[in-house]
C-alpha cells in the first residue's frame, strides 16, 4: 500500500495516513481559555489529536497482545482501545457535518441554534472522554472542570430551543419517550395514560405498613 491514497467513503483511510507517533508525547492542548473550546476549528484539533493518542495506544496494545492467538489479542484489544478509536471518530465526523451545516445555513436563528447544539454535543463528547483527557495529560484538570460548568450553561441556553428542535428533527414517538412529547398534541391524556399504565400504580407501596403504624396510635 506504500505511496497509494487508500479510498475509503468518510476518507478514513486518508485520515489515519495523518498521524504521526513522533508527536504523542508533546500533544497538549493548545489553549487554556475555555471559551476557546466554542470555536469549531480548535474542536476539530482536538478529536484529531485525540484520535492520535487513542490509536497510537491502542497500537501499542495490540502489539503487546498478539505474543498469543491473533483473535485473542484482537478481542483483548477492542474492548478498551480500539473500540474508543471507533467511537472518537464518529463523533469526529459528526462535528465535521455540524460545521458544514452551520456554513451553509443562511437563516440567522437557525445558525444560531444549531451552533449551541453543535457545541453542546461537544462538550458532552469532552465530557465523555474525560479519563483519556486527564490520563494523557492533554487537559489540565482546571480545565477538564470548566467542560462542565460550560456544559450546564448552554443547557440553559438550549432550553428555548428543545421545542423546535424536536419538531424539525421530528424523532418517532417511541425514540422520543416522552408522554408530553407525542405528535398526536393529545397532552393531557397522553400523560393520564401513561399514569394508568406505569409499573404497580394501582398496587399498594411496599413500605404502606411502616407508614400506617404511626397513624394509627396519633393523637391528632
Amino acid at each position: 500500500m506504500s505511496g497509494k491514497e487508500v479510498q475509503s467513503p468518510l476518507g478514513t483511510g486518508s485520515f489515519l495516513s495523518r498521524f504521526d507517533a513522533e508527536k504523542i508525547s508533546t500533544l497538549k492542548v493548545r489553549t487554556e481559555n475555555p471559551k476557546d473550546l466554542l470555536d469549531c476549528k480548535v474542536q476539530l484539533e482536538i478529536f484529531e489529536d485525540l484520535l492520535n493518542l487513542t490509536a497510537h495506544t491502542s497500537f501499542l496494545q495490540l502489539q503487546n497482545n498478539l505474543t498469543g492467538e491473533p483473535l485473542k489479542a484482537w478481542n483483548e484489544t477492542q474492548v478498551f482501545f480500539l473500540q474508543n478509536v471507533a467511537h472518537l471518530y464518529s463523533q469526529y465526523i459528526v462535528i465535521q457535518r455540524f460545521h458544514q451545516g452551520i456554513v451553509e445555513c443562511e437563516d440567522l436563528a437557525c445558525k444560531e441554534a444549531l451552533i449551541r447544539l453543535k457545541n453542546l454535543y461537544f462538550l458532552d463528547c469532552l465530557q465523555q472522554s474525560q479519563a483519556v483527557l486527564l490520563e494523557s495529560k492533554y487537559f489540565t484538570p482546571e480545565l477538564t472542570k470548566a467542560v462542565k460548568t460550560m456544559l450546564l450553561g448552554l443547557l440553559r441556553e438550549i432550553k428555548n430551543d428543545v421545542a423546535t428542535l424536536v419538531d424539525a428533527i421530528a424523532p418517532p414517538d417511541a425514540v422520543l419517550g416522552s408522554a408530553l412529547g407525542l405528535s398526536n398534541g393529545r397532552l393531557y391524556e397522553n400523560y393520564y395514560s401513561a399514569v394508568l399504565t406505569g409499573p404497580n400504580v394501582f398496587s399498594r407501596a411496599d413500605y404502606w405498613k411502616e407508614i400506617r403504624a404511626p397513624l394509627k396510635t396519633s393523637k391528632l
